[in-house]
């Protein structure tokens, strides 16, 4: 991260590592921004690409300070995020058989 960002490691505390498999929305577009909302008081943001974290901030403190924010289906979102902006592209679903990496599958 502080290769993207160099006073990163001056505003943040490690705490710990946590590995996880980064979430790739399955859309028929190869859509790669970050979604953030809230649900039951929890922030989820799936990542995209790493030039997307300063948005991913923006949104977040959105969330966190409940200024505006748009309710729909037991989820809050910021009017002015991703999630609001791309609500159709999100929606289309790849087509079967079509050219798409989130239809690869890893072999183990």
């Amino acid at each position: 991260m502080s290769r993207f960002w160099p006073a990163f490691g001056g505003r943040s505390k490690y705490v710990g590592w946590k590995g996880a498999v980064q979430a790739k929305l399955k859309t028929e577009s190869e859509f790669h921004s970050s979604v953030i909302f809230e649900h039951d008081r929890v922030i989820y943001v799936f990542p995209g690409k790493i030039s997307n974290a300063f948005d991913a901030e923006d949104e977040t403190k959105v969330l966190l300070a409940s200024r505006g924010c748009v309710e729909q289906s037991d989820i809050r979102y910021t009017p002015s995020g991703v999630l609001a902006k791309a609500t159709r592209e999100l929606q289309e679903r790849p087509r079967a058989g079509g050219a798409n990496t989130s239809n690869l599958r890893a072999k183990l």
